[in-house]
């Protein structure tokens, strides 16, 4: 991340871990914006699954059928004394957390099922000068607006952060139309969403 440190000559009384905060914040917001395909991932194996990138959950489904899977909340499946050691052909996944970070992806009722699971993970921190993210190379102007957004709050410029901030987010709409309007074929009954909190 040396690069896109240098970049911002502005604001050299920030410190580097600061710089870094800052560019890992602004990844992080890019990358929650939409479920870009970079960020997609697909993995295979026999439940329970263990994820150490896993952001959320988009299609679940047994290998041996293709029968999609319902995800549903743990809390759901507890709150009315389910069993959930229960043994038999698997209805729902459910997620629960361990104090690292890993997810686990377990089966209700239990069963030693291989899935298919295709998920949209979380991308590593920027730790190393050498660092950078998986975001295209071509957008790493609008990921370095992001950081410069939260740098401008900082030394109290909110005014020009607000003005940063609009500006950034309707080229990230226009990022988002891209990707959401690649079938062309059919681009009649296209429909254009932009990206927001719900997504």
């Amino acid at each position: 991340m040396r690069a896109e440190r240098s970049r911002n000559v502005a604001f050299d009384y920030l410190t580097a871990t600061s710089m870094d905060l800052m560019l890992n914040r602004a990844k992080d917001d890019f990358e929650d914006f939409w479920p870009f395909p970079w960020l997609r991932a697909t993995v295979s194996g026999t439940a329970p699954l263990i994820f150490s990138d896993l952001k959320y959950v988009v299609l679940v489904k047994e290998i041996s059928t293709n029968r999609e899977i319902t995800g549903i909340d743990i809390r759901q499946l507890g709150q009315d004394g389910t069993d959930l050691n229960l043994l038999g052909e698997p209805i729902h996944w459910y997620l629960s957390e361990s104090p690292t970070d890993r997810v686990t992806m377990s089966l209700w009722p239990v069963a030693a099922t291989d899935l298919s699971v295709i998920y949209v993970r979380q991308t590593p921190i920027l730790d190393d000068d050498t660092d950078t993210p998986l975001i295209p190379s071509r957008y790493h102007s609008i990921w370095i607006d992001w950081a410069v957004i939260q740098a401008y709050r900082d030394s109290d410029n909110f005014s020009t952060a607000s003005a940063l901030e609009a500006a950034t987010v309707a080229r990230m709409q226009g990022v988002v139309e891209r990707y959401e309007t690649r079938n062309r074929q059919n681009s009649r009954v296209m429909s254009i969403r932009s990206g927001g909190e719900d997504e």
